[in-house]
């Protein structure tokens, strides 16, 4: 006796299980927040098992280190368009080995992002008082959602100058509800002996931070690193979106079909995210009414 029709059953659980593939949700963030750090097996430095990048600030017990941003996680074309620039400058500037942030070393998509703070260390006290005063000091503000368009592309070297990172540059007009959130993430930084984004250390007068002026021009998306510094070049300065500078000498010209195209894309935001050591926090933004949306 037969108990499994094979031929049959196996055809139609096979359209099924198109169908079933084909209608598989995207993962949650909150989910990919779980997994957005390797886990770390030692605490001492060890440069070849990343790519010859070394830790600007070392471990030590008890410290945390923490990270305040904005989260981008591109939709499939705009991914597209980000891995068709990097693999032309790859092939275009073969002197510079240019490692793509657009995914993890397993090859999975990897969320982009735009600091909003520097670095920062907290002590074990410090994690949720730091926390607390930031997410109520966000959501008691009038800070909506936002969006914003991606600028000029070139290279920016780390704080140590080991690292050069190629980095497209985020433009918002209007009231600039980035450079709020920002103020708020200083502020509350500096109430924590912390180091301030984007901001000078006023060294002849009475010891408080000055603004650095232009700030909005410095917000960018990191999508590649290199461990050489790139010969500069001059190129078109923030803003001028439509003819963005990529300051590499030697390299063939990025089709300027590419260009428009990331120039055009909007990026979206409706929470900030907060890293302390392994663990992810977001801040929801509250929602803008639909007539004030950004166009």
């Amino acid at each position: 006796m037969r108990l499994v029709d094979y031929s049959d059953s196996s055809e139609s659980e096979e359209g099924r299980g198109e169908d079933e593939a084909a209608a598989l949700p995207p993962l949650p963030a909150s989910f990919l927040d779980q997994y957005s750090s390797a886990v770390r097996g030692s605490v001492r430095d060890d440069p070849s098992l990343h790519g010859g990048r070394q830790r600007i600030t070392p471990h030590v017990e008890g410290n945390w280190p923490s990270h305040v941003y904005l989260e981008w996680h591109p939709q499939s074309k705009e991914a597209a368009h980000l891995h068709n620039l990097l693999t032309h400058l790859q092939q275009t500037t073969p002197q510079h080995q240019i490692h793509s942030l657009l995914q993890t070393p397993l090859g999975a998509p990897q969320p982009l992002h735009i600091s909003l703070s520097r670095p920062l260390t907290l002590k074990t006290p410090q994690k949720d008082p730091f926390l607390t005063h930031l997410r109520n000091t966000i959501s008691s503000s009038n800070i909506s959602q936002f969006s914003a368009r991606l600028g000029d592309l070139t290279w920016h070297p780390n704080e140590s100058g080991a690292r050069w990172f190629l980095v497209l540059r985020c433009l918002q007009g209007g009231d600039s509800e980035m450079t709020k959130v920002l103020a708020i993430c200083n502020s509350v930084a500096e109430g924590f002996d912390q180091p301030l984004l984007y901001h000078d250390h006023d060294e002849n007068g009475d010891g408080q931070s000055t603004k650095t002026p232009g700030v909005e021009g410095k917000f960018h998306i990191s999508i590649a690193w290199s461990l050489q510094a790139p010969a500069l070049s001059t190129g078109p300065g923030p803003g001028q979106a439509k003819h963005m500078g990529i300051p590499i000498e030697g390299q063939g010209a990025v089709p300027q079909q590419l260009l428009d195209v990331l120039a055009s894309l909007q990026i979206h935001f409706d929470q900030v995210k907060i890293r302390i050591g392994q663990d992810v926090h977001f801040i929801p933004l509250r929602a803008r009414r639909r007539s004030n949306i950004d166009a």
